[in-house]
């Protein structure tokens, strides 16, 4: 984009730089073109951008990728690129704040990568929000204040090295590329800027260690730099013991550590006694038969080697919000490296039992118990899932894990909808039993999943400022449909007339209440006739179908009260799906559509 064409964009939005929120737009076309290019774009990419602004990045990305997701902060600008990117499908537009987006949707859409010209002021929570392990990311090229990018860049000989830099470092490998001068933006700032770009740091450089311990260390060192390490850290192993062995002195302060001693550090300090264990070919499992009846015992590695059928169990955890918790296997690991799987696997130890294994289990490898286990269901064994006859049970559980490093790389929390859209897409990312095992765990939780549709998003999703800007409406007197109406064009959240209903719910928020409508009377049926329509009943009707299509929970039919009809069913992530099939039904007839929708489930869910 030309620096006239930015300017019109600017003065026809209304926008005015503001300085707090760190708006320097850059109006250098061959510069903005030069930055894409080192993102290295490929056809089948989807490409991020945070902080689009008026889209001098955007338009080059644009045309190269697969998919563009667009979160922009400030919501003249969001609007701006919602009114420029009508139509086009490939393109997402989203007013967020990124440090607080979601981006857990985006593993479904990898390869992704990301790019930004950052404000200062959020630049670090947003790479956090970003690029934290376990990030869907896999290369990024931003643009920030050179003092920002030399922290990031710094080592501990540097006066600006510190807790950004070594969060940065420990995942991924930060080169600066270019310096850009000041009278490349509008407004000018006072200082130059850098493009960075960041490459993932290659698998095994550096002995596997606990991200989130090391992450724990490093806050509380950085929080009183000036401090002696050894005033906070754990008093045990002793520090002296510690320094010595990393080569420090025994009045070191945390700047004085380099990334691998940090590493070290954090392992000295993991309890965990599986920290190192990634396996163990010595242990002893029972081999099983056709009928997994025990015939005898063997190694680990005996079993793999041989291809010899075995016992195995899977877990499944949720927590209070219905969200499963994943788990991605370490880098160390002899099978199926890298790749995601339940939230705890493991083989049945010989004589031991499924439901003692999967306590086991979770245990060792999320430290999580009791949690009550329910089994949902037994799978043979094949080729595809290693020989293994599995047992998939499920627990509830909302509280932290900690995992070995060596067996686990991260875990996150997904909700099921993300799950499904991303095996859904890219089955390849799991590990073989795990796809098996996830449709076991949708088919058993059908009436969980049918009871809780409405839970398209949860409050803690949204930062604060939305959560205050949907306040601020209900104060001023909006009723619900107008409160739905700005969900969607202030923040860019779509949510049905029933989502928002639960939505407010959720946060405690009150609101006021439309004059009831009187109802229509509905004229008697005489015999012999066909039932008037729902225009006549002044009623929309929903009815069931008695076979359900393989893709969903539920389907069926709808007649609106406008006379339009269409077709319907629940998809096996809850989503409710819908389509016309006669007439075009007005926003009145959808949201009757949805309350009597509701009404039908819960009288379901009572025969199931």
């Amino acid at each position: 984009m030309k620096p006239s064409e930015i300017r019109n964009v600017l003065e026809d939005h209304e926008v005015r730089p503001s300085k707090s929120l760190g708006q320097n737009f850059l109006t250098d076309e061959n510069v903005a073109r030069w930055i894409v290019e080192q993102l290295e774009i490929r056809p089948q990419d989807c490409v991020v951008e945070v902080g689009p602004g008026t889209g001098s990045l955007t338009e080059h990305a644009a045309p190269l990728c697969r998919k563009l997701v667009l979160v922009e902060f400030d919501s003249r600008l969001a609007e701006y690129q919602k009114e420029r990117w009508a139509g086009d499908p490939h393109v997402e537009v989203h007013h967020a704040d990124g440090a607080s987006w979601d981006p857990r949707g985006l593993f479904a859409e990898a390869p992704v990568k990301f790019l930004g010209n950052l404000p200062y002021s959020a630049g670090g929570a947003i790479l956090q929000n970003f690029l934290s392990r376990p990030s869907a990311v896999e290369r990024a090229v931003v643009m920030l204040q050179k003092e920002f990018i030399d922290r990031i860049l710094a080592t501990p000989d540097d006066d600006a090295f510190g807790l950004l830099s070594l969060r940065i470092q420990k995942n991924w490998i930060p080169r600066a590329l270019k310096t850009i001068p000041p009278e490349a933006f509008h407004p000018r700032p006072r200082i130059d800027s850098t493009v960075m770009l960041l490459t993932p740091r290659p698998a095994r450089e550096l002995p596997p260690y606990d991200d989130r311990l090391m992450d724990e260390l490093m806050r509380k060192a950085f929080s009183q730099r000036r401090k002696q390490l050894k005033k906070q850290l754990p008093a045990s192993p002793p520090w002296e013991g510690v320094a010595a062995s990393l080569g420090l002195s025994p009045s070191a302060r945390a700047e004085e550590l380099n990334l691998s001693q940090w590493v070290e550090l954090a392992r000295v300090y993991d309890t965990n006694p599986l920290k190192d264990v990634a396996q163990s070919g010595d242990e002893l499992f029972d081999i099983v038969d056709e009928l997994n009846q025990v015939t005898g015992q063997g190694t680990r590695r005996e079993i793999h080697e041989g291809s010899l059928r075995h016992r195995a169990v899977h877990m499944f955890l949720v927590n209070k919000h219905g969200a499963v918790l994943l788990q991605k296997r370490s880098l160390w690991k002899d099978r199926q490296p890298g790749k995601w799987d339940s939230s705890a696997a493991g083989h049945l130890d010989a004589g031991e039992s499924y439901e003692e294994a999967a306590v086991r289990e979770l245990k060792e490898e999320l430290g999580v118990s009791g949690c009550g286990l329910q089994k949902i269901a037994d799978f043979d064994a094949g080729e595809n899932n290693g020989w293994e006859f599995i047992s998939l049970y499920e627990g509830r559980y909302s509280g932290k894990v900690r995992f070995p490093a060596a067996e686990v790389d991260s875990v996150q929390w997904f909700t099921p909808e993300q799950i499904q859209a991303w095996v859904e897409r890219r089955p390849q990312d799991f590990s073989p039993a795990f796809i098996p095992c996830w449709n076991a765990w949708l088919a058993a939780n059908r009436k969980i999943i049918l009871t809780q549709i409405h839970i398209m998003i949860n409050p803690d999703q949204l930062s604060p400022e939305q959560i205050q800007s949907i306040r601020t409406w209900a104060e001023e007197g909006l009723d619900l449909n107008a409160i739905q109406k700005r969900l969607h064009e202030d923040l860019n959240i779509k949510l049905t007339f029933m989502d928002t209903r639960f939505l407010l719910q959720d946060l405690d928020i009150r609101i006021r209440q439309p004059e009831p409508e009187p109802e229509a009377e509905q004229p008697g049926e005489l015999p012999g006739t066909m039932p008037p329509p729902a225009s006549l009943l002044g009623k929309t009707q929903v009815t069931v179908d008695e076979i359900t299509p393989p893709h969903a929970l539920m389907a069926g039919k709808v007649l609106f009260k406008s006379g339009a009809q269409g077709a319907w069913d629940i998809d096996r992530t809850g989503r409710i799906n819908w389509d016309a099939t006669l007439g075009e039904p007005t926003a009145d007839d959808l949201r009757e559509f949805e309350t009597e929708l509701q009404s039908v489930i819960r009288s379901r869910m009572g025969a199931m």
